[in-house]
């Protein structure tokens, strides 16, 4: 704490009333002002100097804080005086410690009794990894033994120089085999020796996986692309009627002659607007422009808007955008049919160039 200061003492001084000082008037002379008589000289001031300090307290009142801070310096501040006195009212917490040891005899017991339970577990994790790993080996031989099983058979179709090789090796062999031997009556039977594939892709259709793309290469620095189709059996076989783009007769023939019967075809399709003779009502006719890979004749067919084939055929192309796809067609010319370019579209047989089941099935 500061000391105290004592009372101040006051001086008796001479209180004989100070002769009244002439008073001198300011002149003005050229505008310049001026007086006549000098400025009286202040008389020494006088300071009240505090008398000897007491030891005793004898204050009446306390100084304020700025004369304090000019005399001591305040060494602590209060505030770290508070838990020093709160450490001093309180005892030291061992319950605290008491409860951390528990914890910690807990989490020892814990783990030497889950080490107990476990110590199967390196085993039964190492029996699990063989496992993982015998099927990883089944599964790659598998793909290894389906690689071949396709690679022997595209070898055997690319080199068969006759229908009955040929059976052995593709799709619906019953079904396909007089299709065969009536298409080679026109077309020559192309035979290529085998060199290697070149892709081998994964294909699904109607959420089968069964299905692989292949390219292979062969002689003559020529490039055949073949659908394959694995079997339960494990048997590759070739589906002949994509490859060749087979169809009942040539199209451009067909569109001008246009026989009589049905006939199914390979073609591209697409929504038109050429109503015309007996198809000329467009609300009960749905018309679709029909053209084929090789062909360049282009007809029309008209199926009924409300029939069940009519509706299926509307949906699909709807579902693709009704942009131009590839469909097999089954189509026939009416006896008494006066469109020049028109046909009626019996059924969709199916919704691309390949059967995934065989028709009619």
């Amino acid at each position: 704490m500061a000391r105290d200061f004592e009372k101040p003492v006051v001086r008796v001084v001479d209180e004989t009333p100070p002769t009244p000082q002439e008073i001198v008037r300011l002149t003005s002379e050229g505008g310049t002002v001026t007086r006549t008589v000098p400025l009286p000289v202040p008389s020494t001031m006088t300071r009240l100097e505090p008398g000897e300090r007491a030891t005793e307290d004898k204050r009446t009142h306390e100084p304020d804080y700025e004369a304090l801070a000019e005399n001591e310096v305040i060494q602590v501040p209060l505030e770290e005086t508070w838990d020093n006195e709160e450490r001093e009212s309180k005892p030291l917490p061992w319950g605290w410690f008491v409860l951390l040891g528990a914890t910690i005899a807990g989490g020892a017991v814990w783990s030497l009794a889950n080490l107990q339970s476990n110590k199967a577990t390196p085993e039964a994790a190492r029996s699990e990894d063989l496992r993982t790993l015998d099927q990883e080996v089944r599964e790659r031989q598998e793909a290894e033994a389906t690689v071949n099983r396709i690679m022997e058979s595209v070898q055997t179709y690319c080199e068969a120089d006759s229908v009955e090789k040929l059976t052995k090796v593709v799709r619906h062999p019953e079904r396909v085999r007089p299709l065969m031997e009536q298409w080679y009556q026109q077309h020559p039977l192309k035979v290529t020796r085998f060199l290697a594939l070149d892709l081998f892709q994964p294909v699904t259709l109607e959420n089968r996986g069964s299905f692989w793309m292949v390219s292979c290469s062969v002689e003559g620095d020529q490039k055949r692309h073949l659908l394959i189709e694995v079997g339960d059996g494990g048997m590759a076989r070739v589906d002949w009627e994509t490859e060749v783009c087979y169809q009942p007769m040539d199209w451009d023939q067909y569109a001008k002659t246009r026989p009589q019967g049905s006939m199914d075809f390979r073609l591209r399709v697409e929504p038109d607007r050429f109503y015309s003779h007996e198809f000329s009502d467009s609300r009960r006719w749905a018309c679709f422009r029909l053209s084929t890979l090789k062909g360049d004749q282009v007809l029309f067919g008209y199926v009924e808007r409300a029939s069940k084939e009519g509706q299926k055929l509307i949906e699909f192309l709807a579902l693709n955008g009704n942009r131009e796809s590839a469909v097999v067609l089954r189509i026939s010319t009416p006896t008494d049919l006066k469109s020049p370019k028109g046909v009626v579209i019996e059924k969709l047989m199916s919704a691309r160039w390949t059967y995934v089941e065989p028709p009619d099935t």
